[in-house]
């Protein structure tokens, strides 16, 4: 079933926000240990039941939750094949549902099996609610600080409401009741704290920003899950998603159709649910445990790598203990491997090249990255503000010396052992 086309690098990305899979226990009581009180995987997955409704392959339905998540069958020729080769290298199917993830994963997807819709928080939420008297909801709106009040230096900095501007630049002010949530992901919650006047001291006086809280953590140890991953081209008689992929008009018709009557097709779902958790098992015994110590102690020596000079020794060295005990753990998974039915390609110039013929491509992703990046500011500028410009994202992916060597002996085995193993090969 497969040729392999040699390995191809680059590329780091999200996984399509369809695919709906909780952390695992392993992972989650590690916080709490690290002192975030309450943050248990028994309070954790509290909160998560409440979240979703289960669909079954069957139609059941399972929990209450406004979240709509559809788990569906190994049907494909290709599903089957990943589970059974898996399965044939000692990694037998998971549950992603069950606190404990490693192995073959059949992912489920947060798709309404009814509307055959993606259900997100926009319409599990913010939908039934939007009528209500107190929610008002403003759009095309750029907030661009939240307003403090700090009485004296000895006092708690207060927020008390946030300044916006709208579509036609006028600045707003809007007075807070009770709260104010910065909730604006991973690089504009940073840069909206340090516009608002809480950052390191000498950085922002250095923008002109008044400083209202020294804190030089704000915008450090930006972390991320980058991924490469390599391409087989398989057999004519294998069915995949490249001619779709390449946009060429009768595979695009048919999967309209197929959408439009069935609720059927690569239209109705993300195609990247066929993945594993998978710990590096060469590193579990005999030669290959010597060869984890001896990339863990040279690591630990690489001090410029391990940390920015913002993190805390202490917290540095717990989080480095927990991917040490990932790694030598023969049941817990230090990467993630998803299987696409198409070519990807991982190796630049062109994200948009789509190779001619029939392809699957399996993506490589480090689960426990030990580099760090940052998320600053460069400009105070309000015209700035909700572009790409008056900011700067170092992100520093693969700058720890350990997160290189595992991405590629993960992605070696990718190639030389799930490319090879049977019955995915045939």
């Amino acid at each position: 079933m497969i040729v392999p086309q040699g390995r191809v690098l680059g590329g780091s990305s999200a996984i399509n926000s369809f695919l709906f899979v909780p952390t695992s226990k392993s992972n989650v009581d590690p916080w709490e240990k690290l002192g975030n009180k309450g943050w248990s995987y028994e309070e954790f997955e509290k909160a998560l039941n409440k979240s979703y409704t289960l669909y079954s392959p069957s139609g059941t339905a399972t929990g209450q939750g406004p979240l709509q998540v559809t788990v569906s069958e190994t049907t494909s020729v290709l599903q089957k094949a990943w589970v059974e080769s898996l399965e044939s290298l000692g990694f037998p199917k998971s549950d992603p549902l069950s606190g404990y993830t490693c192995g073959a994963v059949i992912v489920p997807e947060s798709i309404d099996p009814t509307r055959k819709q993606r259900s997100y928080s926009a319409n599990a939420y913010l939908d039934p609610v939007r009528s209500r008297p107190n929610l008002t909801v403003l759009t095309e709106c750029t907030v661009t600080k939240v307003i403090l009040e700090k009485p004296s230096e000895n006092e708690d900095a207060v927020a008390k409401g946030v300044q916006y501007l709208d579509k036609d630049g006028t600045v707003h002010t809007l007075s807070a009741r009770k709260d104010v949530i910065i909730s604006a992901g991973a690089i504009n919650s940073p840069r909206l704290l340090e516009l608002s006047g809480i950052g390191g001291k000498e950085h922002l006086e250095g923008l002109g920003v008044d400083v209202v809280v020294n804190n030089p953590h704000v915008g450090e140890n930006l972390q991320n899950h980058a991924f490469t991953g390599v391409s087989f081209e398989v057999n004519d008689d294998v069915d995949t998603i490249d001619a779709f992929f390449r946009q060429e008009p009768d595979a695009v018709a048919a999967a309209m159709q197929d959408y439009a009557t069935k609720g059927a097709g690569p239209m109705s779902t993300c195609n990247m649910i066929t993945s594993a958790w998978l710990p590096l098992a060469e590193l579990h015994s005999g030669e290959g445990a010597m060869i984890a110590d001896k990339l863990l102690s040279d690591s630990e020596g690489q001090k410029d790598f391990q940390q920015s000079k913002c993190t805390e020794p202490a917290f540095a060295a717990a989080h480095q203990d927990f991917v040490r005990s990932v790694l030598k753990d023969p049941h817990q998974p230090s990467g993630f491997y998803v299987m696409g039915p198409a070519f990807v390609p991982f190796e630049g110039p062109r994200p948009d090249f789509r190779a001619p013929g029939k392809w699957i491509s399996i993506a490589v992703q480090i689960a426990h990255p030990l580099s760090r990046g940052s998320v600053h500011i460069t400009s105070a500028a309000p015209e700035h503000v909700g572009s790409s410009e008056g900011v700067s994202v170092n992100r520093r992916y693969l700058a720890h010396p350990l997160d290189l060597e595992v991405m590629a002996r993960q992605l070696r085995f990718a190639e030389q052992a799930i490319g090879h193993a049977e019955p995915l090969s045939h």
